[in-house]
């Protein structure tokens, strides 16, 4: 039971870059550095792979810091996007925030 954990962990790991990577991807490398929402999203790329790369590591400050960010950037794309009714790019926001602000709770914890 313990490794199901262990690959359950890394699975939300990766599906949060894989998420990050393919919904902000082409608006990043348009690379509009005068655009707020450009260093949004630049930023919250960064924090999903900085978040990946920090479960290799002993200590959880690297995945709890990063966590911590895309917690705050995932609430503000939720609200700054929200459209009535809602609709299910809301319930992404949900869902990501969700495992985010897993991550930002238990770090590394296996």
């Amino acid at each position: 039971m313990n490794a199901l954990k262990t690959i359950t962990l890394w699975l939300m790991r990766a599906g949060l870059v894989l998420y990050a990577v393919m919904r902000y991807y082409k608006n990043v490398m348009e690379f509009q550095t005068e655009s707020v929402m450009f260093w949004v999203e630049a930023i919250y790329v960064a924090s999903a792979i900085l978040m990946f790369i920090g479960g290799f590591m002993q200590k959880s400050w690297v995945t709890v810091a990063f966590a911590v960010v895309m917690v705050f950037i995932t609430g503000y794309l939720a609200v700054s996007t929200v459209r009535f009714p809602i609709d299910y790019n809301f319930a992404v926001f949900v869902i990501v925030g969700s495992v985010v602000l897993f991550f930002a709770i238990s770090g590394n914890e296996k």
